[in-house]
């Protein structure tokens, strides 16, 4: 891929311009369609959604998906802070790249611009879920560890 991807912001009205942006990969399958309601009735509540699309193709390579910690669906006590509820870089050439980096740091941009103490994330080294260091090496604290 010679072109880096573009830091896009999705709103309601963008929300199904870029293939891949759900976690599902068939759009026409009923979990897609619940997913992409369920995120249409949380950007009244402050959801933000970045991508990284590639250039021409606008195919979604990076996604952070965040919100004000008082409406965190995780058990997590992050109010007045953003909380991060999903990130993922894939295909896996994309990783390494500091692809995932951008989307963390779109997030505690976001967070400065809104007057935010900070951004919460719970974090896991099994599947479906960043790890750690992602998070530690873009300036983030271990706050509770289990």
């Amino acid at each position: 891929m010679s072109e880096a991807p573009e830091l896009i912001s999705i709103t309601p009205d963008t929300l199904t311009d870029y293939p891949g942006l759900s976690c599902f990969m068939n759009p026409e399958q009923e979990g897609t369609k619940i997913r992409m309601g369920w995120i249409r009735e949380r950007f009244s509540e402050g959801l933000a959604i970045r991508i990284l699309a590639v250039p021409d193709t606008r195919k979604t390579v990076g996604y952070i998906e965040y919100i004000p910690g008082e409406y965190a669906w995780r058990a997590v006590d992050a109010e007045g802070c953003l909380f991060i509820h999903c990130i993922w870089v894939y295909p896996k050439q994309m990783r390494e790249l500091g692809n995932a980096s951008r989307l963390v740091r779109a997030c505690i941009d976001d967070a400065r611009q809104a007057g935010k103490p900070g951004v919460a994330v719970i974090t896991s080294e099994g599947p479906f879920m960043a790890g750690k260091d992602l998070f530690l090496k873009s300036g983030f604290s271990l706050v509770q560890e289990e």
